[in-house]
């Protein structure tokens, strides 16, 4: 996926949601994918920490986990939303540009991503 995204977007790269921790505690992080699939801390735990730590840019989810049930988790742990693999970019770059624009995040075709497996 991110190198579908590359040309548009400036990406960060973690293997897990523990690193992904470390590069938001050290990085301006406009828009954060995440998978839920991940060793160590899945994108379920990673989300919730970083909303009860009061983190508000935006959080997709990019999985191949589909049923409602998972939705909802992702959704009551504090995802903005929730797409199921394989994507259609064209729709992705369309929901990445809405949330940064509710987000209120100038668009300069920029945001920083986790490693999506």
């Amino acid at each position: 996926m991110s190198k579908r995204l590359k040309p548009y977007y400036s990406i960060l790269l973690a293997t897990n949601g523990i690193e992904a921790l470390s590069i938001i505690n050290s990085n301006h992080i406009d828009l954060l994918f995440t998978d839920v699939m991940m060793p160590g801390m899945d994108g379920f735990e990673l989300i919730a920490q970083l909303r009860q730590n009061d983190y508000k840019e935006p959080i997709i989810i990019l999985t191949s986990k589909l049923t409602f049930s998972d939705k909802k988790k992702g959704f009551s742990m504090g995802t903005d939303d929730y797409m199921i693999k394989p994507v259609n970019y064209d729709e992705l770059h369309w929901r990445i540009n809405a949330l940064l624009r509710r987000a209120h995040i100038a668009n300069e075709k920029k945001f920083k991503s986790e490693k999506l497996s």
